[in-house]
């Protein structure tokens, strides 16, 4: 029978060390919004470097003007 741990590791984009997939977690923006999937060991700085994003509507495409309020 073929070892399934093999298939459970990735890398982590932030610090490149190959872990099992359980030991990845979701970091989030300041909106709730999943940012990117990093190992325990990242989640933290990557949370704290993610914090201060702020949504620009100018890059969203369609801008709201005065008279759509």
């Amino acid at each position: 029978m073929p070892d399934d741990n093999e298939d459970d590791k990735r890398t982590c984009p932030e610090c490149k060390s190959t872990k099992l997939a359980s030991d990845f977690q979701w970091t989030h923006d300041r909106y709730g919004i999943p940012w990117k999937k990093v190992c325990d060991g990242c989640y933290e700085a990557v949370s704290d470097q993610i914090a201060g994003f702020v949504f620009d509507a100018s890059g969203a495409g369609e801008s709201l003007e005065p008279e759509d309020y």
